[in-house]
């Protein structure tokens, strides 16, 4: 009995101080996590939240690393954890449901993890991330995106929303996922053309399969979203390049663009948008039927967003605690019922405003505006090219969000809210290993603060 009780402990304190098996089993669940995010969603919820508790388990080991971050990196993690404290404040402060609960508690406490899944992926020594694991991961997760969004529209069309491709998500979220992974498969396609052209032309071919994916979940935000990045891109290098590279990937950002546009199913998008503009321009009363069309509608939830926060300016009325207060606002005449059909107003600064005040819309601003300037001073300071793809890769993403932020609320939903928080650790913990001076502070005269 002794006997099998100090072998049993002997095994546990080898597993525990051997941070190389936990080191492994964190990559596999994140590699088999993002896989399952297009096809399984809720699987892969339970596999990341798996990953998260690995990464919480190892952080004492890392956390000595915080006073070797960039300022600008530390802001931005800090700004991350205030923002979460602030939806915290806001919702016991406000009308708690059971909704708000579940969304504040499910979703959005996954900012607390930012912090250890990027330390456990900047600072592990035993399967660190580098440029090679990182394109496998983007180059799996895309394929699995790009090919579920075909078959759920095309082959097998989903019924509940209409033949869109939105995986375990709905359309719009799968759409901002998609238009990310595009932009990322794009520039590693780019940064592998110089050294080996066949693996940059699957890259391509990944950029190609997910704006397909893309345009299949009938979006108008993503596709927003899109043609912000495409056009980003295009300025981001138009001066960089040699004028062979400049030309050929001018005319290759131009040739999907105007295919794109010209696709039927985006031209008959965009006819409904003008559409119901033109009927929502024409009602007059609050509850008319021209008001509760595809676009009426999100114009409603913003107004009764407005409504909300100017009746609850500073700390709003809570996370989840929207749709009763436009419910409210809909029976005394004041906006479109139709306002008050789903949790949120699509769009995720009306609904900063709405559930968290003046000071939750700043907080939020000041979350991607950090990122955002993180990347963009990586890129401006890199001297390689692969560490310049990765902050470009970044700006995209954030760009992205950004931009989709306008139609819908990528930085609230589930999958988006997790895809963002775990490419931006990927992407952090990438520049920590490849151009360590640009987000560390040298340690000791020297620019690597890890071992």
């Amino acid at each position: 009995m002794i006997s099998y009780y100090m072998i049993t402990k002997s095994f546990l304190f080898n597993v525990i101080n051997r941070k190389k098996i936990i080191d492994l089993s964190f990559w596999i669940l994140l590699f088999l996590g993002l896989m399952a995010l297009a096809p399984l969603t809720k699987l892969s919820f339970s596999i990341l939240g798996v990953s998260c508790i690995l990464a919480i388990i190892t952080f004492p080991y890392y956390a000595k690393y915080w006073q070797t971050l960039t300022p600008l990196l530390k802001a931005a993690l800090i700004i991350s954890l205030v923002n979460f404290l602030w939806m915290v404040i806001t919702f016991y402060l406000g009308e708690q449901t059971r909704m708000g609960n579940n969304l504040l508690w499910s979703r959005h406490v996954v900012w607390i993890f930012l912090i250890p899944v990027l330390f456990i992926l900047a600072f592990q020594n035993n399967y660190a991330i580098n440029k090679r694991r990182f394109s496998i991961l983007v180059f799996a997760t895309a394929l699995v995106f790009g090919a579920y969004g075909i078959w759920d529209s095309l082959i097998s069309p989903n019924i509940e929303y209409g033949g869109r491709a939105a995986g375990g998500m709905n359309p719009i979220e799968y759409g901002a996922i998609c238009a990310s992974l595009f932009a990322v498969t794009f520039l590693i396609g780019i940064n592998y053309w110089r050294d080996d052209r066949q693996v940059a032309s699957l890259f391509f071919a990944m950029s190609l399969l997910t704006l397909f994916a893309t345009l299949l979940t009938l979006s108008r935000g993503s596709w927003v979203a899109l043609l912000v990045v495409i056009i980003f891109l295009f300025s981001l290098y138009l001066r960089q390049w040699q004028n062979k590279y400049r030309i050929g990937v001018g005319l290759f950002l131009i040739a999907i663009t105007l295919v794109a546009i010209q696709t039927p199913i985006v031209n008959e998008r965009i006819e409904q948008a003008k559409s119901d503009i033109a009927l929502y321009m024409a009602s007059e009363l609050a509850n008319d039927a021209q008001r509760s069309t595809s676009t009426g509608a999100r114009l409603e939830m913003w107004r009764a967003s407005w409504e909300i926060f100017l009746d609850n300016p500073l700390f709003g009325v809570g996370v989840g605690s929207y749709q009763n207060y436009a419910q409210k606002l809909s029976e005394e005449g004041k906006v479109n019922s139709i306002a008050a059909k789903y949790y949120h107003s699509h769009n995720q600064y009306f609904s900063a405003l709405a559930t968290r005040g003046l000071v939750g819309l700043i907080l939020l601003c000041m979350l991607l505006g950090a990122v955002f300037r993180f990347y963009w001073v990586v890129y401006r300071k890199a001297t390689t090219p692969f560490v310049r793809t990765v902050a470009v890769s970044g700006l995209s993403v954030t760009l992205i969000y950004i931009t989709a932020g306008m139609f819908d609320v990528p930085v609230e939903g589930k999958p988006t809210l997790v895809f963002f928080v775990f490419v931006n650790a990927l992407l952090i913990a990438l520049i920590v290993r490849s151009a360590p001076s640009l987000a560390l502070m040298p340690v000791d005269g020297s620019d690597q603060a890890f071992k």
